[in-house]
């Protein structure tokens, strides 16, 4: 990138040059962190951050990149809340670790693995329940109260595996996550 292409990115050239690419930096982690993951949108965010680290970085800004901390997350299948509590967790570590990112490869690894933890907690719900409810939005995440509170009648009326989620009706936000997860793992797949 040379320093012309450099000043569509900052227009006042070097003047305050460390503050318009921090409020760039914020901006995008803002998008990302309000948005449920999807590989082609974070795709297209982390190339426009590119850029504009590019330009940053011509025009003699520095950077002070971090390597993310990767983050495991193993689905043990043993009961519904332990994965949903397994998966709030580490969604919620990661987007912590989003908040420390400072460029544009650190906030990559880190949406990798926000995409990898969350296919794992999307194909643990995705062979249950009917697939194809055109009301289901799947950038759009269950009210996380109306989720335990359906998670602890499932618990109450004695069930506990995904296995049993067969059992619930089709109104119930439990089969309603079930269709929004396997619908966004279908999405994500077809994507890649």
């Amino acid at each position: 990138m040379t320093e012309a292409e450099a000043l569509i990115y900052f227009p006042n050239g070097r003047v305050e040059l460390e503050d318009v690419f921090s409020e760039k930096l914020f901006e995008i982690k803002q998008f990302l962190l309000s948005r449920f993951p999807n590989s082609k949108i974070f795709q297209g965010r982390i190339e426009k951050l590119r850029s504009f680290q590019d330009a940053f970085e011509v025009l003699g800004g520095t950077l002070m990149k971090k390597n993310s901390e990767g983050y495991s997350f193993d689905v043990t299948l043993s009961s519904v809340r332990k994965t949903v509590t397994d998966y709030t967790i580490a969604r919620n570590a990661l987007k912590m670790s989003l908040l420390r990112s400072e460029d544009g490869e650190s906030i990559k690894q880190v949406l990798d693995n926000l995409i990898h933890v969350t296919t794992i907690y999307a194909s643990a719900w995705s062979h249950h329940g009917a697939v194809g409810d055109e009301d289901i939005l799947i950038g759009k995440e269950p009210d996380p109260m109306e989720l335990m509170n359906a998670l602890k009648e499932y618990e109450t009326d004695g069930y506990q595996s995904f296995k049993d989620l067969v059992h619930l009706e089709i109104e119930n936000p439990l089969v309603k996550e079930s269709k929004r997860l396997s619908l966004w793992l279908k999405f994500e797949q077809n994507d890649n």
